[in-house]
């Protein structure tokens, strides 16, 4: 199991990463390596997903370090699921654009395009 719900002070709870596999007997290298990805996958999502939140929320140097974290995150995973990395670009582009950084802005939302327009002529 790779997280659980813990209980946290004042009644709430709190996500709590648990990586027990390491700790049992029998479990292979390669389980446990394909249950990181899936943890650092899931870091992934969550951070794009919180950073495009504070985005639309007009908090963009909040925004910003999230996005970048959950691109490289994306990145290094690699995979077929490139989609997600498509939308934390996209994201991360239009960060930088309400911050004034446009060349960057634009770098960023070409790549995420070029992911976008691969995929489509994959299928």
């Amino acid at each position: 199991m790779l997280s659980k719900r813990a209980p946290a002070r004042h009644g709430h709870s709190r996500l709590v990463s648990v990586d027990q596999s390491v700790h049992q007997p029998g479990r292979s290298g390669a389980h446990v390596g394909a249950e990181i990805g899936v943890a650092r996958l899931r870091l992934a999502d969550a951070a794009a997903e919180l950073g495009t939140l504070l985005a639309a929320l007009g908090e963009h140097g909040e925004a910003e370090p999230l996005l970048r974290q959950a691109v490289d995150i994306f990145e290094s995973c690699g995979g077929p699921d490139q989609a997600r990395l498509a939308g934390a670009l996209s994201a991360l582009g239009t960060a930088c654009a309400a911050r004034g950084r446009l060349d960057e802005a634009e770098r960023l939302c070409r790549r995420a395009l070029q992911i976008i327009d691969t995929r489509a002529l994959e299928r």
